[in-house]
């Protein structure tokens, strides 16, 4: 059985490890936006790159997936594509291609699941949840690309949420008695 203290010392190595985040949600998560949430410094691809060399960019960047664009002009980034790691494992080395011989054009995912800035959140991890995706692109009102959202942003912002929910209940308690 957890104790009360114990409780408010997961809270707070919880939000110790997560106090990085650019973005934390400040409102109730069905009022919250992906916008809210998103990475928007994304790793991009473009769809002619090797396999070789987007695999090294994921490496270097440590990321686990490119979103594929098309450059509509030097600011402004169209959503074209996505590959994952899982993509090049599945669709380059057990499948025994060359990846110095094939480029993201031939393994990007082009049915993707994206979200509009303005998205909620909810709405989000259930399109996520549907489609059986981690990643999501996010795009503002021109099918630009302004950010990346994933599975692990929006659990960390419900989970904070949760333990808001929970501080407020115990500090009542703690009045209360």
């Amino acid at each position: 059985m957890s104790t009360p203290d114990g409780t408010a010392r997961r809270g707070a190595f919880y939000a110790a490890q997560h106090e990085d985040r650019a973005h934390p949600v400040r409102c109730a998560p069905d009022a919250a936006t992906v916008l809210d949430l998103c990475t928007r410094d994304v790793v991009t691809a473009d769809a002619g790159m090797m396999v070789a060399e987007a695999a090294r960019r994921m490496r270097d960047q440590q990321v686990g997936a490119l979103v594929v664009v098309e450059d509509a002009s030097p600011t402004r980034h169209l959503v074209r594509g996505m590959v994952t790691d899982r993509d090049i494992a599945l669709g380059i080395v057990a499948a025994d291609r060359d990846p110095h011989a094939c480029t993201l054009r031939d393994i990007m995912s082009t049915s993707l699941v994206t979200a509009r800035a303005g998205d909620g959140v909810l709405d989000v991890l259930a399109q996520m949840k549907a489609r059986q995706v981690r990643r999501v692109p996010v795009t503002g009102p021109a099918g630009e690309l302004v950010g990346i959202v994933t599975l692990d942003d929006l659990v960390a912002a419900l989970a904070s949420q949760v333990q808001a929910i929970a501080g407020a209940v115990w500090s009542s308690r703690r009045r209360v008695v």
